[in-house]
């Protein structure tokens, strides 16, 4: 589990380090492009090798390890970044109705796309990873567009609290997968990583808070 915190943390700074230098020489729109294309190759070699196997009879190669930042994290890091060069921001404050309704409506088809995307690469495929699926691309931007758009108050302290939360739930939560693997799965596991994760970070934090332990600050 050590080692995989570890790989979260190498591949979170590579892909950043990715964007950041592919900006120095292409317009972000193109950045966007590039990185929706490692994304489709990732996809193809890992959720959908096996439904590609059967129907074309086509054994895809390893290209770059795949398993790896360079197509399963740059595509959300630059996806970020085309967020925050949007002008899209605070719309609600404009009355943009047609918007809002776009958003809303782009979740709804792309949660639907993901379900029968689930359904046939597990069900029907039989894949043996479905670590990407086309779907959650889209997904992702419409989820995050909406709570961008949507007006929530909350104080600052816990503010901040949540963004520390983010990261040390992100990068502590393969701490709690594999040993919560061998009593539940699915749904169920899920659930127990998300709680375990939250309950620890929020255990790191409250330990940071104390002078003798703020060192743990630099977890977050």
């Amino acid at each position: 589990p050590i080692n995989a915190c570890n790989k979260v943390i190498q591949s979170a700074a590579e892909t950043s380090e990715i964007t950041y230098a592919l900006l120095k020489i292409l317009k972000p729109k193109y950045v966007m492009i590039i990185a929706i294309i490692c994304f489709v190759i990732g996809a193809a070699k890992t959720t959908y090798s096996s439904a590609i196997h059967q129907l074309f009879g086509i054994d895809l190669p390893d290209i770059l390890g795949t398993r790896n930042g360079l197509f399963y994290g740059f595509p959300f890091i630059a996806m970020g970044m085309m967020i925050a060069k949007s002008d899209t921001q605070g719309v609600v404050k404009n009355n943009n109705k047609k918007y809002l309704l776009y958003i809303y409506a782009g979740f709804v088809v792309s949660m639907l796309l993901l379900v029968a995307e689930s359904y046939l690469s597990d069900r029907f495929f039989k894949s043996e990873s479905n670590l990407l699926k086309l779907s959650v691309l889209p997904y992702t931007f419409f989820f995050f567009e909406i709570v961008l758009n949507t007006e929530i108050r909350l104080n600052r302290s816990l503010s901040v609290t949540f963004r520390k939360m983010s990261t040390l739930m992100y990068v502590s939560q393969f701490l709690f997968i594999t040993p919560l693997s061998k009593i539940s799965s699915n749904m169920l596991l899920f659930v127990l990583t998300v709680l375990a994760a939250a309950v620890f970070s929020l255990i790191i934090i409250k330990l940071s808070e104390r002078k003798e332990l703020r060192f743990l600050q630099y977890l977050y």
